[in-house]
C-alpha cells in the first residue's frame, strides 16, 4: 500500500526532521534499495576479476567492453546474460554466438557471468519511500544507516511490505520549489499581499481555476520557448515539441506532453 505526498525539495529535510522530533527518530525510517549487477556490468566485473595461469591480471578492459558490445539490447534494455547464452523462446530469442565464442576464449568465465548477474553489489534509499512506525520499529523491521548517512530500513520495499508496513511516498518536485521562489519574488516585488499565507497566495494567483487559461499570451509564451521552464516541458526535447506544436489550450497541451513522453521513451 502506498500513500502519496508531494513536497518541496528544499522543505523534505526538514518536514522529515519535524516529524522525527515529534514521533521519535527512529520511528520514521527511508526505505532501503539495493542495486545488482546488471549485464554489462557483471561481464566487466568478471573480466576484471578474472584470473588464470595465461591472465594472470585479468581480462583486459578494452576486451571487456568488446564483450558488452555483443549483447543485444530491445528497446534500450539489454538481454540478460542467460538469454545471451542459452536463448529464450517465449521472447524469440536464439544464443548469441559471437558473444558465445569470444567468452569460451577464457576457460571458467562463463560460470563467472552468470553467478554474478543480478547479485546486489550496492546499496541507497528509496527516492520518495519512507515508513512510520508507532512504538517499537524492529517488530517489523531492522535499521542500518545508508552510504549518505540517512535511517534507513534493511529490507527492501516489498519485503518492507510484506511483513506489514506501509510506504508513504514523500514525492519531491522541483516545480513546488519553483511556484515558492516565484510567490516570493511577487510578494518582494509587492504584487502579492504579504499577509497571505502561502496556500492563500497560490490559490488566488496560480491556482489553475483562478487563472485566465484562454489568454493566449500563456500559449504565445510556451509556443515561443520564452518561458524560463515548464513542468514536463523542460528538456530540449519538450521545448521543441512545444515550438513545433503550438498548443494554445490544457487540451492540445497534454496531447503535446504525451508525445514529448512517447518520444522519450522509445529513444
Amino acid at each position: 500500500m502506498d500513500i502519496d505526498i508531494d513536497l518541496a525539495p528544499s522543505k523534505k529535510p526538514g518536514i522529515l526532521s519535524k516529524i522525527r522530533s515529534q514521533i521519535g527518530e527512529l520511528n520514521l525510517l527511508q526505505v532501503a534499495t539495493f542495486g545488482t549487477e546488471k549485464p554489462r556490468s557483471a561481464v566487466l566485473t568478471a573480466c576484471r576479476g578474472y584470473r588464470s595461469e595465461d591472465y594472470p591480471n585479468g581480462i583486459d578492459v578494452d576486451t571487456g567492453q568488446y564483450l558488452t558490445s555483443l549483447i543485444p539490447s530491445h528497446r534500450g534494455f539489454l538481454w540478460e546474460l542467460k538469454d545471451v547464452i542459452y536463448g529464450n523462446e517465449e521472447e524469440g530469442r536464439k544464443p548469441v554466438r559471437p558473444f558465445l565464442e569470444e567468452v569460451d576464449k577464457y576457460p571458467g568465465l562463463l560460470q563467472i557471468l552468470l553467478k554474478l548477474e543480478g547479485l546486489v553489489n550496492k546499496r541507497s534509499t528509496h527516492a520518495a519511500g519512507v515508513i512510520f512506525y508507532d512504538g517499537n520499529p524492529l517488530d517489523t523491521t531492522a535499521i542500518m544507516r545508508s552510504p549518505s548517512g540517512e535511517l534507513s530500513t534493511q529490507f527492501s520495499l516489498h519485503d518492507a511490505e510484506w511483513l506489514g508496513d506501509i510506504k508513504y511516498d514523500f514525492l519531491v518536485t522541483e516545480i513546488s520549489d519553483k511556484i515558492i521562489t516565484t510567490l516570493d519574488l511577487l510578494t518582494e516585488d509587492e504584487l502579492v499581499e504579504k499577509d497571505l499565507t502561502l496556500r492563500e497566495k497560490y490559490n488566488k494567483y496560480l491556482h489553475p481555476k483562478a487563472m485566465n487559461l484562454n489568454d493566449q499570451r500563456i500559449w504565445q509564451a510556451l509556443s515561443s520557448g520564452s518561458v524560463l521552464d515548464v513542468f514536463q516541458f523542460n528538456s530540449a526535447v519538450g521545448l521543441q515539441a512545444a515550438k513545433i506544436i503550438k498548443p494554445r489550450n490544457v487540451g492540445e497541451m497534454t496531447a503535446a506532453n504525451a508525445s514529448v513522453g512517447a518520444y522519450t521513451l522509445y529513444q
